[in-house]
């Protein structure tokens, strides 16, 4: 719909990349605020419309729509019109509603609203005016500039910021930054008087802010720790001699007074003034304390004999003692339980005098205490012997002068103590043998764990008896067998955790933290090397190495002072020159997965540990340095791409990536270069904690996915179901055709080595694969499958014979592919086991070498 002072006809368009408005042109506003008139008028009746309505052009913005243009010459002559017929009807001294306006730097719609409702009280007067401009009201100027003074003081009238005296003016942030303080911090000062309140201007957009000179601020800085003037809320506390709980209280009473927003070590911190601190304390010290004829809690228990004061409050509570003292206000202002001196003693008297009566029991009987004392246990024991049924629960009688109470005849207690001596004077067990719970007892295990040593081997299985006088059963095992798996696990102990490891509690104890921070620090990756080990009883733990340790606590020292920034949208970003850990894996052309595993095998040490500002409640974040992983990539840039192997020309090399410093390379066939060309490879680490370090080649997707290289080369993107690929030679960076193996899920599995653990977590029975132990028969039964049959092999009276079985039948079922537990005969894993044993034993553990190939 067009404009009502559009001409029919004159439609043209604006164009595209030209200047707007046309030049010697001006838009609705534009006339509109040179006029000195609201943009409504323009299309409503009043002088200058037919002339401004004949000249308008109606034309299409470069943004879509239509706007009507006004010829300047034409806008500027009807202006000078205006000011001049302005001119000529307002006297010196006076100004009309428009020129009222300006001056308070409001527009005259808001200044006809502040007289409609009464905001502005001002007496006008009314002047003919020339031509068509009729009557108008006309303000006294003093009056006007009254009323911009009473609207400022008001809060309704800010000034603009040329008017505001010399200097340098800052805003809340600026002032709060010079002062070293938070702008709530500064605002809060305003408001308490602390600074001078600011000066209401009238910001870039119109909306109301606050100003202060910079001397101001410069006189408000922020109070700082090191000459003694000023001291923290923990010296503060010291020399008040009182806790935080109390502290907040006595400021807001005005006991104390308030401390200050300062800096202490450069951190932000709350300071007090030492020496109005010393003179408030030596004033209340000077003041008497406990009045005259009363003692504090101290002299009540020097009174009383030097019982505790847990004790004096258990006698009150009790009713005991008849006397609980009284609340007195110190001379600092807190309660506090004093004791009348002669009352207190009085009422021990008497508390006393009620004991010797309750003393005083019928011949044959004793009390609770007693009664303990009796059977020669602890009072919270003889509670548990009467639940379990060992001591009856007593009686009750009416002693005169005491009332009703508990006792015990000691005939009872005879009894129930020669039933106690008889039952333990019961053997459980035969001569040579140990109960089950017993046993798990003097290894200091549970009996569940007990069992899965059972089931493995380490001890050997016990014999299931009834229980005498009873229709349960138990399991008993020979003394000498537990004695020795005790021997064993004292022996290995010893030895544990391995020299240079450190398990959980000794880490945190050698970081001086506690247990709780050092899970915490492991939880948000700060400890980046750790492995699972297996304790001697076989329970699973985590060790850190000594060298990771040393290098937590050595980065908590360095980086205490390395922070994040505020990125300017209410969030942080780290230090300039720094990557985050996606970022740095995105830098080495690697998933994050494998850069964390890099840094597990310590491979990048490099890392650091920022965290935000106190109180900025930012997460902490590890931070690598951009110029270190650039080192790493032009370390290997210069090893060069793929290339034709020099020995072999059917043969390539492709450099493998590893920020360890070793040169790998990987072989493919040479008609397959085209295939990993454009592409960085690197050696994606595998952990198993049960296995030696191996790993895979592989290359980073533009989605940050990771794909293997011998996935690319057999041309598939996933293997489908538990299909596996694998080498031949067992070489993990050999990907020659020739080498690279499909495999279904079922070759896969019995291709590889026996598991560390079974389905249910239990660790298996037997060291060879497909043979395991048989609890009660003392065999060794071989087991394998194909097909989803399962295919019984046998018992055998050796573990040896019953591997060598399944050797036999693996390669009957799945040819050469399948996993031999002798591949080189029974001596040859024997005599490598042996040796294997003896680098344990020297040295705490063995770790595989990772492989690798000389470039």
């Amino acid at each position: 719909m067009k404009p009502a002072d559009a001409r029919d006809g004159d439609d043209e368009s604006g164009g595209g990349g030209g200047a707007w408005p046309p030049e010697g042109w001006l838009t609705n506003r534009q006339t509109a605020e040179r006029l000195g008139i609201g943009i409504e008028t323009l299309v409503t009746p009043w002088k200058y419309r037919k002339p401004l309505k004949a000249a308008a052009r109606t034309v299409r913005m470069p943004g879509g729509g239509r706007c009507n243009l006004y010829p300047v010459e034409l806008v500027e002559r009807i202006a000078a019109e205006r000011e001049a017929a302005s001119r000529a009807v307002v006297p010196d001294g006076f100004v009309d509603g428009d020129r009222a306006a300006k001056k308070l730097g409001v527009a005259r719609p808001t200044w006809n609203a502040w007289l409609s409702d009464g905001t502005i009280q001002i007496e006008s007067t009314t002047m003919p005016g020339t031509g068509s401009l009729g009557r108008r009201k006309l303000y006294a100027v003093g009056d006007v500039e009254r009323v911009r003074e009473q609207l400022r003081a008001a809060g309704k009238l800010f000034i603009g910021p040329d008017e505001l005296g010399p200097g340098k003016w800052l805003t809340i942030d600026e002032a709060a930054a010079i002062a070293g303080v938070w702008p709530k911090t500064w605002d809060i000062w305003s408001k308490s008087g602390r600074v001078p309140a600011g000066v209401w201007v009238r910001g870039k957009m119109g909306q109301p802010t606050q100003m202060w000179p910079e001397k101001v601020a410069l006189d408000a800085q922020a109070p700082e720790t090191g000459d003694g003037t000023w001291v923290t809320t923990e010296e503060a506390l010291a020399i008040l001699r009182t806790s935080k709980l109390t502290l907040p209280g006595w400021v807001r009473e005005g006991r104390v007074p308030a401390g200050m927003p300062g800096r202490s070590n450069g951190s932000p911190a709350t300071l007090w003034r030492a020496a109005e601190l010393r003179a408030l304390r030596a004033e209340w010290d000077a003041r008497p304390f406990p009045p005259e004829g009363y003692v504090d809690r101290e002299g009540a228990r020097t009174a009383l004999g030097g019982v505790g004061y847990v004790t004096i409050d258990y006698w009150v509570r009790h009713k005991r003692l008849d006397y609980g003292g009284e609340m007195t206000a110190r001379a600092d202002g807190s309660w506090c339980r004093v004791y009348r001196l002669d009352l207190l003693l009085a009422a021990r008297e008497r508390m006393r005098a009620a004991e010797a009566v309750e003393a005083i029991l019928p011949d044959g009987y004793v009390d609770f205490a007693g009664a303990a004392r009796f059977l020669g246990i602890h009072p919270f024991t003889m509670n548990g012997w009467q639940r379990q049924g060992k001591v009856g629960r007593g009686e009750v009688l009416s002693v005169p002068g005491c009332g009703r109470r508990h006792v015990f005849a000691v005939a009872d207690l005879e009894r129930a103590k020669a039933k106690i001596e008889a039952d333990k004077s019961r053997p459980t067990a035969p001569d040579g043998f140990i109960e089950l719970h017993d046993a798990a007892a003097a290894l200091r295990i549970g009996a569940g764990t007990l069992g899965k040593w059972e089931r493995c081997g380490r001890l050997a299985e016990g014999r299931i008896v009834p229980i005498a006088g009873t229709s349960a059963r138990t399991k008993i095992y020979p003394i000498a067998d537990v004695e020795r798996v005790r021997e064993d696990i004292r022996a290995a102990a010893e030895n544990f955790p391995p020299p240079g490891w450190l398990t959980l509690a000794g880490a945190a104890k050698r970081a001086n933290v506690s247990v709780l921070v050092w899970k915490r620090w492991l939880a948000e990756g700060r400890v980046e090397r750790w492995q699972w080990a297996s304790r001697p009883t076989m329970a699973r733990c985590k060790l850190f190495p000594v060298e990771e340790v040393e290098r937590v606590v050595a980065e908590r020292g360095r980086d205490h002072d390395f922070l994040l920034g505020p990125d300017g949208a209410g969030g942080w970003r780290l230090p300039a020159g720094y990557a985050g850990r996606a970022e740095a894996a995105a830098m080495l052309g690697a998933t994050e997965t494998a850069f964390v595993r890099w840094q597990t095998l310590g491979w990048i040490d490099f890392g650091r540990w920022a965290r935000s500002p106190a109180g900025g409640g930012g997460a902490p974040r590890r931070a690598y340095a951009v110029d270190r992983l650039a080192s790493l990539l032009a370390a290997f840039e210069v090893r060069g791409g793929p290339r034709v192997d020099d020995a072999d020309p059917a043969v390539a090399r492709v450099p493998v990536f590893a920020p360890d410093g070793v040169a790998r390379d990987a072989l493919i066939d040479a008609a397959d270069l085209p295939a990993v060309a454009g592409a960085r490879w690197y050696w994606a680490i595998s952990l198993d904690p049960g296995a030696p370090v191996t790993g895979c080649v592989a290359t980073r997707l533009p989605d940050g996915a990771q794909e293997a290289l011998r996935l690319r080369l057999l041309g598939v993107e996933t293997l489908a179901g538990a299909a596996r690929s694998t080498h031949q030679n067992g070489d993990r960076l050999d990907f020659r055709r020739a080498n690279l193996l499909l495999k279904d899920g079922s070759e896969h599995i019995h291709g590889g080595r026996k598991m560390r653990r079974t389905g249910r977590g239990d660790v298996p029975t037997s060291r060879f694969k497909g043979v395991c132990s048989k609890s009660g028969e003392g065999k060794w039964a071989a087991n394998i499958m194909k097909d989803g049959v399962a295919h019984r092999l046998g018992r055998f009276d050796d573990e040896i014979a019953a591997a060598q079985a399944y050797d036999e039948a693996a390669r009957e079922l799945y040819g050469p592919l399948a996993y031999q537990n002798f591949p080189d005969g029974v001596d040859a894993r024997l005599q490598r086991e042996a040796v294997e044993a003896g680098v344990a034993t020297a040295e705490g553990g063995t770790e595989a070498p990772a492989t690798a190939r000389a470039a």
